[in-house]
């Protein structure tokens, strides 16, 4: 069934050389079982021909790339090539990656400039088409917090390996490439932050030396954007209390002082602050179809992930739940919360579970089923909004959240904010049992001072 989606989400690999303490995917040996199933997939083309009954030849725009670890699956992907042949429109790929893996990247970027060069640009007519890479890296702050997230060595390979990564990019010709950090901390990096201001500045202080270092490196690449000077995000959806939830905002007081002071060379806007001035300044599209559709995944809009055996996911985070023997596997499944394993589960309930929200691409009825599903959590927000507010005022009596938020006004756009900007429905669905249901974890890292901060801040700076 051809649908309107000009997005997707495809898998790379299905295994990973680390076992960083907050991946949702535990690592079993069933993972390299996956793994050779998708790369014999991927080898013969025959992903294309599955794609080809998804997407019409010129709907597809964009491709985000995703794994366990994407790169360690590059050099089976032919299939990635053929869909740049194959949808014209294309011109956006993405992917994340530890990077502290190299033979991957060593083929597959030139390879891919390759395959552009000898492609046609429709715009132009010419020979020589372009595409924008967005690469984003995984460092958490200081060496020492990193190897103690992703493993002990980590920092310093990454640390080579980017300049290896300019070196190839310094030789391709059709790549516009965008390469930034993604830095997750955990709950005991934020109580750290809010306890020890010198922790906070010296996680800072490590970015600017990497990000320093790399730019002076790629001086003279005029295709290629750099930004490693990111401030920390959360590892989601977290176990978070009240008390993290104070911690998170003591942690923006710091870092606006930080910001105002000793870095005043880095952006002065957090994510978060970016996804509320994002939502205001569209706040008169919010429940058109065409804006809510923007925000239901990191694949962008209309996204849509389809695995290697044809199967649709309204996320990428599912890929491994379509899979049984994944499943029955020893030390099977994280708790998305904590980030710990989980022993003790019912295999046959999480399966049952997933199948839910998954389908075959040739079975029209549970294709359509799943698609409604999906869109039904995009488009439904009438209803997303209620079970929001209705909890947002809950927690606010049970002493959970700010005061601030028995408001109505306060409490509303608090709704909207948890619904549109801090809502994956894979985690939800695996905390909650629903797409539609937020983690109250999610409400408490947030509503405890973070939120009415971002706001009054916005507001101050724009004279609203």
């Amino acid at each position: 069934m051809k649908h309107k989606f000009i997005s997707l989400e495809m898998p790379q690999s299905s295994i990973c050389n680390l076992d960083c303490v907050y991946c949702y995917i535990p690592k079993n040996k069933a993972l390299a079982k996956i793994h050779n199933k998708w790369a014999e997939t991927f080898k013969s083309n025959k992903y294309y021909e599955i794609l080809s009954e998804f997407y019409n030849r010129d709907s597809l725009e964009a491709i985000s790339l995703w794994g366990a670890e994407p790169s360690m699956g590059f050099k089976d992907s032919k299939d990635i090539f053929t869909l740049i042949n194959n949808f014209p429109r294309l011109k956006s790929l993405s992917t994340s990656t530890n990077l502290t893996t190299f033979s991957g990247w060593k083929f597959f970027i030139p390879a891919l400039d390759k395959v552009l060069s000898e492609s046609i640009d429709l715009d132009r007519g010419t020979f020589g088409r372009k595409v924008k890479f967005s690469i984003q890296i995984s460092v958490d702050g200081t060496e020492e917090n990193t190897d103690k997230n992703r493993g002990k060595g980590v920092y310093k390979k990454v640390q080579t390996n980017l300049i290896k990564l300019i070196d190839i990019i310094k030789e391709t010709k059709n790549i516009e490439f965008i390469i930034f950090n993604k830095a997750t901390n955990t709950d005991e990096d934020y109580k750290e932050f809010a306890e020890n201001p010198q922790s906070l500045r010296d996680f800072m202080n490590a970015f600017d030396k990497l990000h320093h270092e790399v730019t002076e490196h790629a001086k003279g690449i005029d295709r290629l954007e750099i930004n490693l000077l990111g401030v920390p995000t959360l590892a989601l959806p977290g176990d978070y209390v009240k008390e993290d939830g104070i911690n998170f905002y003591k942690y923006h007081l710091m870092l606006d002082d930080l910001l105002k002071s000793e870095f005043k060379h880095w952006s002065s806007v957090s994510q978060y602050e970016s996804r509320w001035t994002e939502l205001y300044q569209n706040s008169s599209q919010i429940n058109t179809k065409d804006y809510n559709s923007m925000f239901s995944c990191s694949a962008g809009s209309m996204m849509q992930a389809v695995d290697a055996d044809g199967t649709m996911h309204g996320c990428h985070g599912s890929f491994w739940y379509n899979y049984q023997e994944y499943l029955e596997s020893s030390g099977v499944l994280a708790d998305w919360c904590s980030g710990e394993r989980i022993v003790d589960y019912d295999a046959e309930k999480y399966w049952e579970m997933m199948r839910v929200y998954m389908a075959n691409y040739r079975d029209a009825y549970n294709d359509a089923r799943v698609k409604a599903v999906t869109e039904g959590y995009t488009y439904d927000l009438d209803n997303c909004f209620n079970i929001k507010l209705s909890t947002i005022k809950i927690l606010t009596l049970a002493g959970q959240l700010n005061p601030i938020f028995k408001n109505d006004n306060w409490a509303k756009i608090f709704a909207v904010f948890i619904a549109l900007k801090s809502s994956c429905w894979m985690n939800n669905m695996i905390v909650t049992g629903s797409p539609s249901v937020v983690p109250l974890s999610i409400y408490r890292i947030y509503g405890n001072g973070t939120f009415e901060h971002i706001v009054k801040k916005f507001w101050d700076k724009n004279n609203v």
